[in-house]
């Protein structure tokens, strides 16, 4: 059994619509300094990602640490634990983190039935 992949691609495409749509409104809403400590861990994971055989993430991730290491002195003073967060912030990033979670388990279900 096979899906076609532009059902597939149309879908991806809506769910990152939907994503990207959900951080312009929460960064407009709630405006937060930028987060340099996870930036710095974005870049050292993409660059350990890019060993396992994707080099085109090694710029990426070179980038993202250097621009992390550059602001080290801003990791703490502007790092937002949960506790700090609002309600409506909370609820936002459990039902952003979900779609996430699902959308990834259905690409990765959807990849599985292609190759049976």
């Amino acid at each position: 059994m096979s899906i076609d992949n532009t059902i597939i691609l149309t879908a991806l495409a809506v769910v990152s619509i939907a994503a990207i749509s959900v951080t312009i409104y929460m960064k407009r809403k709630y405006q937060r300094p930028t987060d340099y400590r996870s930036i710095f861990y974005v870049g050292v994971v993409l660059m350990i990602t890019s060993l396992a055989g994707n080099t085109s993430l090694v710029a990426v991730g070179v980038i993202f640490t250097i621009l992390g290491l550059k602001n080290k002195s801003k990791w703490e003073e502007n790092r937002f634990r949960w506790s700090q967060l609002s309600k409506e912030e909370k609820n936002m990033k459990i039902i952003f983190l979900t779609i996430f979670l699902l959308t990834f388990i259905g690409a990765g279900s959807i990849l599985l039935i292609n190759q049976a």
